[in-house]
């Protein structure tokens, strides 16, 4: 997985589930954070997908690439 630059990540909360308390404090704690929107640097029809992952491929992207599926 290394040479192909990939990652399996987990977050193990399970041990938050009886401490209600201490879950709560944190996830206000989370909402108080004033984050700015993330840098959407491109965007794509969704049937373009192919060109949006070319371009994440070719490390020339900068911000989110953002597939826009029609409604």
């Amino acid at each position: 997985m290394i040479s192909s630059n990939r990652s399996v990540m987990a977050f193990n909360l399970i041990w938050l589930w009886e401490q209600k308390a201490v879950m709560q404090a944190l996830l206000e704690e989370l909402q108080a954070i004033d984050l700015p929107p993330p840098h959407v640097g491109h965007r794509f029809a969704f049937n373009d997908a192919h060109a949006a992952l070319a371009l994440l491929q070719s490390g020339q992207s900068v911000g989110k690439v953002v597939l826009e599926v029609p409604q």
